[in-house]
């Protein structure tokens, strides 16, 4: 590689010449990570807006609306489920290699999303990127992402997820209506 293109890759700005930037995001001090693989994508999530991981087994298949999978209980508290394929959009039931319903909570609101499998992070090294311009315009829920094993991985949140649960139309319910909502489906 020539040292005007080692620059150009690096993010500098170059007399002439168009701002590339490929360079890692300085960002602050990331809470632990888990890395949600759902098979056709993966995310980070921080591990302190994870509640829980129960066996996909446990899910009662009565959905309330087309967009779940179900529901489940778990310490007395109802979460509804969802499964996102490869195009982040609802399914109406968990992928069969998915394994592991990882409950969250986002404020009030508790749900699970259904993964094959939760991996806590040990690199304490990852670098960020920002979303190119050119793909910002998709609806999903990060704005950074890294590369591992090859892979894009999308740096998220409970937030940034429930909002894309709602934009494809979920209907997330707070924690103290849902066992109401539940216990009517039945």
């Amino acid at each position: 590689m020539n040292p005007i293109d080692e620059d150009v890759l690096l993010g500098k700005q170059l007399p002439d010449k168009k701002q590339l930037t490929l360079a890692p995001q300085a960002s602050p001090l990331t809470p632990e990570l888990a890395l949600m693989d759902c098979g056709d994508f993966s995310i980070f999530i921080p591990s302190n807006e994870i509640i829980s991981l129960v066996s996909s087994a446990q899910l009662v298949a009565q959905p309330r609306s087309s967009f779940d999978c179900g529901y489940l209980e778990f310490e007395q508290q109802y979460y509804a489920i969802f499964c996102l394929n490869k195009a982040l959009q609802l399914q109406s039931s968990i992928a069969a290699a998915h394994s592991t319903i990882v409950l969250l909570r986002d404020r009030n609101i508790l749900w699970g999303i259904s993964c094959h499998e939760l991996i806590k992070q040990t690199s304490p090294t990852l670098s960020f990127y920002s979303v190119p311009p050119s793909m910002r315009s998709r609806k999903q829920p990060f704005t950074e992402f890294t590369i591992i094993n090859h892979r894009a991985v999308g740096l998220s949140s409970t937030a940034a997820l429930s909002a894309l649960l709602r934009l494809r139309g979920a209907k997330l319910v707070a924690q103290q209506n849902l066992t109401t909502v539940l216990q009517g489906a039945g």
